[in-house]
């Protein structure tokens, strides 16, 4: 019973910051669903190990490969002289890689839950 109430005012805590703390209806709807991830009973169904590791895998990559992207369309101020700034570029990759794991990987994982049973449009579904 403890588990239950501390779970739940959990969940009212984090709904009120969302409701409240963000304007957008779809921004709010999208965070919800990710709050509800962490449920007990819905992240032993969605949070293996195994695919969340792979997972997190893809996301450092994606926000590497965006980083160096990044810095080689900013080659041109590094030949001309005026170097780019390392921070600028470590504060690129640090916000990609949090956006990534915080809204990325739940998502990703609710996507293959809800798809799992359906072979015909799993591409369509999944979008």
């Amino acid at each position: 019973m403890y588990k239950v109430i501390l779970y739940l005012s959990v969940v009212i805590l984090i709904s009120f910051i969302i409701w409240v703390g963000v304007e957008s209806l779809p921004v709010k709807v999208s965070l919800a669903i990710i709050g509800l991830t962490f449920l007990p009973k819905i992240r032993k169904k969605l949070y293996k190990p195994l695919l969340v590791i792979r997972k997190g895998k893809v996301a450092f990559y994606a926000s590497l490969l965006f980083t160096f992207l990044l810095l080689i369309f900013d080659i041109k101020t590094v030949i001309t002289g005026s170097s780019t700034d390392f921070i600028f570029s470590i504060f690129v990759f640090s916000s990609c890689l949090l956006g990534n794991i915080i809204y990325g990987i739940p998502v990703s994982l609710l996507a293959d839950l809800v798809t799992t049973n359906v072979r015909k449009y799993r591409v369509y579904l999944s979008f």
